[in-house]
């Protein structure tokens, strides 16, 4: 099973771009390693929320999520202060950092 990482995320307001619906558990994205742009351009990686929370003033909030199958990367991209961006599509909708990596 892939590892769970938990990471920070700021949402894309919905004026700029974002979603305008809340993201949800069990949502399912593509996720784009800033540091990583020429893997991505080979091949996407797709990822699902397993667990968050979104405040409501617009604050950055905590999302757990996993790679699907077979999917995952290398492990230096999830270390702890990876950047990275959530896309639906070739929209981004968040922007995150990796806070912690648990292997399951």
């Amino acid at each position: 099973m892939s590892p769970t990482i938990s990471a920070v995320v700021q949402w894309i307001d919905p004026a700029v771009g974002g979603r305008h619906s809340p993201a949800f558990e069990g949502y399912r994205l593509t996720i784009r390693w800033q540091r990583h742009l020429k893997e991505f351009l080979a091949g996407a990686f797709g990822v699902q929320i397993v667990h968050l929370c979104v405040p409501t003033d617009g604050r950055p909030g905590g999302i757990t999520f996993r790679y699907l199958v077979g999917t995952d990367p290398n492990p230096e991209w999830t270390m702890a202060g990876e950047l990275f961006e959530l896309l639906e599509g070739d929209r981004v909708v968040g922007v995150g950092m990796v806070v912690a990596v648990a292997a399951e």
